[in-house]
């Protein structure tokens, strides 16, 4: 989030926020470096606990729904959602390693299909409308889907991209948590951030950073020879995956509940005179 339009704004804002943070017995943040920013700032009692992810939600939004058709004898590659952001997606780069792939090796245009499910912008069109030829037909784009076809059409691809740039370390998309419960190996187009993080420690796909074009078309490569889905070797999912985060949040909970009846208790105390 960015400055408030006032400098007042920022100042009330502020205060606020310490006044909360110093108050608090304990406080919650779902990725570690906002649970470090409070730790840090305010000398606060803070912890980073997943948001939580529901494998029966996914799977039950599956059942039963049909993914959209995609052209066999091919690698899908597939994209949900929305491609850019202007703070938080820039896909240049990425496209910009597309088109060295088939620079360097034009067969692969044969091979690879980047499948784009989700609402466009007028950016994202003229992006595509830049590409040569080859590479444009290697893009198909379905248009806005159900949620339940796109998260079918997730578990239907060979691979799923995954898009996050910019300097907002904090960073852990919804898009993650749907890409990892769907159980595909993820090219994940990343900044330095928790999303980055979790991709390689659970070891659910490769990340690669969003401006270094040759290594993105290596990763596109690994795509196509089936490397990136031999690497695909899940672990540690559980942390993220409920029940166990609402465990975690319930230990919070009463770890500051007891904190409080100590501190209580310490006041009732009366010193011996």
């Amino acid at each position: 989030m960015g400055p408030w339009p006032t400098r007042i704004q920022d100042r009330i804002d502020k205060m606020f926020e310490r006044r909360v943070a110093t108050s608090a017995d304990a406080i919650v943040g779902i990725t570690e470096p906002i649970a470090r920013d409070f730790r840090e700032r305010y000398g606060c009692l803070a912890f980073d606990i997943p948001s939580g992810w529901d494998r029966a939600d996914v799977d039950a939004a599956i059942d039963g729904a049909a993914p959209p058709q995609m052209t066999q004898g091919v690698v899908n590659l597939v994209h949900t959602g929305s491609l850019s952001h202007p703070e938080r997606r820039n896909p240049r780069g990425f496209f910009k390693a597309l088109e060295l792939l088939v620079e360097t090796d034009p067969s692969t245009a044969d091979q690879l299909r980047l499948v784009l499910a989700g609402e466009l912008t007028t950016d994202d069109h003229a992006i595509l409308d830049a590409l040569t030829p080859a590479v444009r037909s290697m893009v198909e784009v379905l248009g806005v889907i159900a949620h339940p076809e796109a998260l079918a059409l997730q578990r239907a691809a060979d691979a799923l991209l995954l898009i996050s740039t910019g300097p907002h370390r904090q960073v852990v998309t919804a898009k993650l948590s749907e890409y990892v419960l769907t159980g595909r190996p993820i090219l994940a187009v990343l900044s330095e951030n928790e999303a980055a993080r979790i991709v390689c420690e659970t070891q659910t796909g490769t990340v690669v950073a969003p401006d270094d074009v040759e290594v993105i078309a290596e990763a596109l490569r690994q795509c196509i020879d089936g490397r990136l889905a031999a690497s695909f070797q899940p672990r540690g999912l559980e942390r993220y995956v409920q029940p166990a985060p609402a465990k975690e949040f319930a230990d919070v909970i009463e770890a500051a509940i007891a904190s409080r009846r100590m501190r209580l208790t310490q006041h009732r105390v009366t010193p011996a005179g």
